[in-house]
């Protein structure tokens, strides 16, 4: 079946099935462990032969009524039987033509049977008549047309029948309408009688065994389309109006099946066909022999091929080896959506098969599936026909191809189907098979992808060794799953050259899995992960070694990077330089870096450098150039004193948002010295000429909303490799500063913002302690203050969280320092809040530490010849 519009799918499925009960299913705590033994969710006693369905179709009352006789076999002993029929008349019931005694009550016939021996055979009819249910599934009555749906076990809605895929059996079907209208079904049509009272019956015979959802009728003003497969009768039936549009979509049957048989083995039945209708239930519905389309899906020009493709794939895989119960549905629905890979690549080639598989349905699937794990096997009863059990198995399947490779892939579709032909297939039955043609051990690549939920995300590195006499590439790679399973496997790598490419394949686990290749050459054009997508994966990620930033300070440049992979151990790094983006880059480190940042001093001011990274691991092998930075070294002179940076937004002049004035005042009275004013909000950002001649740039941001400290990292990372002071407050600030710039120069690997009312100051025993001011905060802030960021397992804190009663944010960092060339604070929170004399008294520590105040707070001379005092003088 083709999955097309999903949303009312899901409706439509999940209303059937409120509607019964579905027996003899495993609980999903113990699926896993018992998934073998599903085989017995199918022991019922007895094995339906045939059925022989005689149906008169009255439109206009939207009724039917109907005869159907079933031979069956005894394989137990047996003393009744029962049919399932929902909401129908049962006028009689014959046992081997006698009247036979019976119960019904609306959803079950049982009939007595006496007494019947293993072995035996023996015959019943159900005469019955009335109403169909349309309930999403069953009989459709449209006016000008009625058409049947019955997936899954929904042919209870229109004629009586064991009703369950397990149970397989040849059906002959006479079926009566108004003599304008065609009849399209399963088999072979036999004849067509025209009744003289203005109906017509119509003979079609089944040759092949079929389970009972897979029987259907199409019946309106149908054209009949014929074409063949060799000697099998291909028979479309068509509204006569969409005759030349399905001439040119049907044109490729033939070349799909001569496909599909190449692939899978012969065609299994009497004959195919498509009945073209409004079908309103699913886009398409693969009928055995007879498959249902939805009359959109005729376009003329080849629009919804795949579908047509996917339809016809599951003749063989879904029709013809029919999943035992609807736990192993993916054995239909997963090996159709893959066919249409399959045809796709028989059809356009290998590369539009890669961007198939790549869009429609590893995409797909994964675009629908978001983080949530789904598993395969066993999906909940109203999740059958989902991307779970279509797009999820094909990319399986499509994984099982690169494992075993191709020869010995398509000789286990074609020994599974030969195998299990007509009959009834389970999950292990298909694991077995591939396990005996491909002779590997298939225990964890099943579990992994079918039994057990979840995806994983793979994290991947590499490293040459071009140094040796033959060349190696050694690769790493993790995988991180989104649930409990555990993920092994193997990925595919390209190295690339200017006329060739090596293509390997390569370990994965839930550790970095190390795996070392020979490869032709020691230079290379690039390396490719998983180019032709073959693994359906969350994402790809590329570990690497990476320049965070290089920052141009005064005749150096200082380059920091993040310690490599932390589970791969390295030797250590090398840092390339070069006064051109193209190069060449030389090495200018002397001895191998074992720490993450370098400070290159052999530079003149004035010139652009730019500077690549490598990795280098086990003395010889080494990861490819790391991304390029550019730095310009540029003079400090640090000779004017403090920078007051004031980024915060004007506010509305109220208490918990102040305007510029309001702000502007507090900061001249807690600032017990002159300095610089700057206005961000006026000025736009500073640059590199005006900071770095102030020795002190002191930047606050006290506005809830609007941070612009992001587009300013690369000057103040270059103003403290310089060795400048800085310290930093804000509210909501921290988490606009990139987490590289924290790690790089405050050692911080880790903050959360706090957006709970519980922050009522701060305490620290090297600073004075800083109280909130009520009359600044908002009333409904209730004497506290949101949106604070701590700093857990921070090693360089000064000043911790006071909260309220029972907060569990107490203790935590909310002010870090770190010793740089010169001094760097960052506070977690707004200083503006806070009590005039506690901040000012702050800043008289702060001050003094850096040298801006003698102790006494006497004013130190400031360096520049151009004293500048508040406010703003630019």
């Amino acid at each position: 079946m083709k999955k097309i519009n999903i949303i009312f799918l899901f409706l439509i499925v999940a209303t059937f099935s409120l509607g019964r009960p579905i027996r003899n299913y495993q609980q999903k705590s113990d699926r896993y462990l018992n998934y073998e033994f599903s085989r017995a969710d199918s022991a019922h006693g007895f094995d339906v032969l045939t059925y022989d369905l005689t149906l008169e179709i009255d439109d206009v009352n939207e009724s039917v009524t109907g005869a159907v006789i079933t031979e069956v076999e005894a394989e137990e002993t047996l003393t009744e039987i029962t049919y399932e029929l929902e909401n129908m008349n049962v006028d009689q019931v014959l046992l081997d033509g006698t009247i036979a005694n019976y119960t019904y009550d609306g959803s079950l016939i049982t009939i007595q049977l006496g007494l019947m021996n293993p072995g035996e055979l023996f015959t019943t009819s159900v005469e019955y008549s009335g109403n169909p249910i349309w309930d999403g599934l069953g009989m459709y009555f449209g006016g000008y047309h009625m058409f049947t749906i019955s997936d899954p076990n929904a042919s209870r809605y229109w004629w009586p029948c064991y009703d369950h895929p397990w149970d397989k059996a040849e059906v002959d079907l006479h079926i009566t309408c108004r003599e304008d209208w065609d009849v399209a079904s399963n088999g072979i049509l036999g004849s067509i009688v025209n009744n003289g009272n203005g109906t017509r019956t119509h003979n079609w015979n089944g040759e092949n065994p079929m389970a009972t959802y897979l029987v259907s009728l199409v019946t309106r003003d149908l054209t009949e389309l014929n074409d063949n497969f060799g000697s099998i009768p291909i028979q479309n039936f068509v509204p006569p109006g969409m005759v030349a549009n399905a001439n040119e979509d049907f044109s490729n049957l033939p070349f799909m099946m001569e496909t599909f048989t190449g692939l899978f083995g012969d065609y299994p039945f009497e004959k195919y066909g498509n009945a073209v209708t409004n079908f309103a239930t699913y886009g398409a519905m693969e009928h055995q022999t007879m498959t249902t389309l939805g009359d959109y899906i005729i376009t003329g020009n080849h629009t919804y091929e795949t579908t047509i493709a996917h339809e016809l794939a599951h003749q063989w895989f879904g029709d013809c080896l029919t999943c035992l119960t609807w736990k192993d549905i993916w054995l239909s629905e997963g090996f159709a959506t893959y066919s249409e890979a399959l045809y796709t690549e028989a059809w356009q080639g290998y590369e539009a098969m890669v961007n198939y598989i790549h869009n429609s349905i590893h995409t797909y699937y994964i675009n629908w599936a978001g983080n949530t794990p789904y598993t395969i096997y066993d999906p909940p009863v109203n999740s059958y026909f989902t991307p779970a059990t279509y797009e999820k198995p094909a990319s399986v399947l499509h994984m099982l191809r690169l494992k075993v490779g191709d020869e010995i892939f398509f000789d286990i579709l074609q020994t599974y189907f030969n195998d299990y032909h007509n009959g009834n297939v389970i999950t292990s039955d298909f694991q077995e098979t591939c396990e005996e043609v491909s002779s590997m051990d298939l225990e964890q690549f099943f579990q992994q992808w079918i039994y057990q939920p979840g995806l994983p995300a793979l994290k991947y590195t590499y490293f040459f060794n071009p140094y040796t006499a033959i060349p190696r590439i050694m690769t790493y790679v993790e995988t991180e799953s989104n649930s409990d399973t555990d993920f092994f496997m193997q990925v595919p790598f390209h190295v690339n050259y200017e006329t060739s490419h090596d293509s390997i394949l390569v370990d994965a686990g839930p550790d970095p899995v190390q795996t070392i290749s020979i490869i032709t050459a020691p230079l290379y054009d690039s390396v490719e992960f998983d180019p032709n997508n073959w693994i359906l994966s969350r994402g790809n990620t590329f570990s690497g070694a990476e320049i965070n930033n290089a920052y141009a300070a005064d005749e150096k440049v200082v380059i920091y990077w993040n310690e490599f992979w932390e589970e791969i151990s390295v030797d250590g790094y090398n840092i390339f330089r070069s006064e051109s983006p193209e190069g060449p880059f030389e090495l200018i480190n002397s001895e191998l870096i074992t720490e993450t940042q370098y400070s290159d001093q052999e530079v003149v001011n004035g010139t652009t450098y730019y500077y690549r990274l490598k990795a280098i691991k086990d003395t010889n092998y080494e990861t490819p150039y790391s991304n390029t930075y550019q730095a310009t070294p540029i003079a400090f002179p640090f000779d004017q004193g403090i920078l007051l940076v004031d980024e915060t937004m004007d506010g509305a002049g109220t208490q918990g948002n102040p305007d510029d004035v309001m702000v502007d005042e507090f900061y001249q009275n807690v600032i017990p010295t002159s300095f610089t004013s700057y206005d961000y909000n006026q000025e736009g950002a500073p640059t590199i000429d005006l900071v770095r001649h102030y020795s002190t740039i002191i930047w606050h941001d006290d506005y809830l909303a609007e941070h612009f400290i992001s587009d300013n990292i690369d000057l103040l990372g270059s103003y403290l490799a310089s060795g400048g002071n800085l310290i930093i407050s804000g509210w909501k600030t921290v988490p606009e500063i990139p987490n590289y710039f924290l790690n790089d120069l405050l050692e911080c690997g880790e903050h959360q913002l706090v957006s709970q009312w519980e922050f009522v100051g701060a305490t620290s025993e090297q600073y004075q302690n800083l109280h909130l001011d009520p009359e600044k905060l908002n009333p409904a802030f209730d004497g506290t203050l949101p949106y604070v960021s701590i700093f857990p397992n921070a090693i360089n804190g000064i000043y911790e969280f006071d909260g309220t009663v029972g907060s569990s944010y107490i203790g935590e960092n909310v002010a870090l320092k770190n010793e740089l060339e010169g001094k760097f604070f960052l506070l977690g929170f707004p200083l503006y809040f806070f009590q005039n004399d506690d901040v000012e008294q702050f800043f008289i520590q702060f001050l003094e530490e850096i040298g801006e105040v003698s102790a006494g707070n006497e004013i130190v001379e400031s360096k520049s010849n151009l004293f500048q005092n508040y406010p703003n003088p630019f």
